[in-house]
């Protein structure tokens, strides 16, 4: 599917607005507190899951580092329809953490991040992936450390998406690649963790 309008659709079909995010559920320290841990978070404060497209063009990929792993998934289709909307205005590519493999995900289940496509993805084929990214997001309390959004950090913002949130990342990934057809790190994502079968 490379008509974006169409992706779109498929992302709000399936993942439904919901009541305005809380404080608690944003981010692990309190909002309001003079720390470098909410910058840049003061404009998904109490917002609704698609609020932020009537007036923003992009996010500043730090506030990764900031939300909760909840929030990550509750502003996942904020995210990617910002990209869907906007990638030829602004650079994505760091916010797109959340559905893409990041190099930190990739060198921690030791995949050589400069090996070809196909060696990646045949090391990624041996060592069921899916599976151990599953395991990984049943870890509590997992924050970015060392500037590291790598496997426990993926697993546990991922373990929130039902198969239909996935079914859907798994499209709006197949249209991502035509737009950076040399990003393994978006077909591989798509191959070996988000597509559901039959999709």
């Amino acid at each position: 599917m490379d008509d974006p309008v169409a992706v779109e659709t498929v992302i709000r079909s399936a993942f439904m607005d919901m009541p305005a995010i809380r404080d608690q559920d944003l981010c692990a320290v309190d909002p309001n507190s003079l720390s470098s841990a909410v910058e840049g978070l003061e404009p998904l404060r109490g917002k609704h899951r698609y609020e932020l497209l009537d007036h923003l063009t992009w996010i500043d990929f730090g506030v990764l580092y900031r939300l909760t792993p909840y929030a990550v998934w509750y502003f996942a289709p904020t995210f990617m329809v910002l990209a869907l909307r906007h990638l030829h205005r602004h650079e994505f590519y760091e916010l797109m953490q959340p559905f893409r493999l990041p190099e930190a995900l990739l060198e921690d289940v030791g995949v050589d991040t400069h090996a070809s496509l196909e060696d990646m993805d045949e090391a990624l084929s041996g060592m069921d992936i899916r599976r151990r990214i599953e395991a990984a997001g049943t870890q509590e309390g997992v924050k970015p450390h060392h500037g590291d959004l790598g496997l426990a950090w993926f697993g546990r913002q991922a373990h929130f998406y039902s198969p239909a949130e996935r079914a859907a990342v798994a499209g709006f990934l197949g249209w991502l690649s035509t737009e950076w057809p040399l990003a393994p790190c978006v077909a591989l994502a798509r191959k070996h963790f988000w597509q559901v079968a039959g999709n």
